[in-house]
């Protein structure tokens, strides 16, 4: 059998058992927090299985030297740097993570859905736009680092007909009328597509998709992935000079003759 029969075989087995246990999880799971937590787990196991090791996966808070940190953005699934990366664990569950360090994140969701009226807009579609905004606004410059990838995983939409129209029309409808950023990268498993960008910079600051592939979607899902944080940029922080915000006059050190 070629080489690319086995490794379309391969993903397209991942993304069929992926979408059983999803269906599985909406019928047998009565608690939403714990479908959530399930839903992410397991794209944080596949990314886990397929990523070289120097990308760790976390979830946690996103921060940068000139925030709070809890009022930087969680995430679902951050992917950062685990062999010179700084991370700041609170538990087994749950880190802070310097942006600096910080290649890429992803927001996962059951059922992708929009609406815009007069109660304003709503919906996961708005959420993923709202927290790619937050994302891109992390201040990397001091390093001259590139904004942080933002990716949405989604296991399917609310939406039978025209899935990939009304995923695309929602996502850029929402960035220009709030003018907000779009991911680069968004997977929906069931049907199964990817909406995403191309270009030298490989970031979605036109607000729209230009490409849509809906072969071997997780395959291209993952090669892409893997390839964007290759060409991504990261450092090391001084977390006691950058992130912490000295008062004037105040005594920093005290020096021994």
């Amino acid at each position: 059998m070629p080489i690319d029969s086995n490794i379309s075989r391969f993903f397209a087995e991942v993304q069929a058992t992926m979408r059983l246990r999803f269906r599985g999880w909406e019928r047998d799971i009565p608690h939403p927090g714990e479908k959530g937590g399930i839903r992410e787990r397991r794209v944080a196991d596949f990314l886990s299985s397929i990523l070289p090791q120097k990308y760790g996966i976390g979830t946690g808070h996103v921060i940068d030297s000139e925030k709070e940190p809890l009022i930087s953005h969680q995430t679902d699934i951050v992917i950062y740097d685990a062999v010179d990366g700084i991370v700041l664990p609170v538990d087994d569950y749950y880190s802070l993570f310097p942006c600096e360090s910080v290649y890429a994140v992803i927001e996962v969701k059951s059922k992708l859905d929009a609406s815009d009226g007069d109660k304003g807009p709503k919906g996961e579609i708005f959420k993923c736009v709202k927290s790619t905004t937050c994302i891109k606004k992390l201040n990397r410059s001091k390093h001259n680092l590139p904004p942080i990838h933002s990716i949405v995983f989604a296991y399917e939409t609310v939406w039978s007909n025209n899935q990939v129209d009304y995923v695309k029309k929602w996502f850029e409808s929402f960035g220009e009328k709030y003018a907000m950023n779009l991911p680069e990268v968004v997977l929906v498993l069931e049907p199964g597509f990817v909406l995403g960008t191309s270009g030298p910079s490989g970031y979605n600051d036109k607000g729209e998709f230009t490409n849509i592939y809906e072969r071997d979607p997780l395959l291209y899902f993952a090669s892409d992935l893997i390839y964007r944080l290759s060409q991504t940029g990261v450092a090391i922080p001084n977390l006691w000079q950058e992130y912490i915000n000295w008062s004037h006059g105040e005594v920093i050190t005290k020096t021994y003759e």
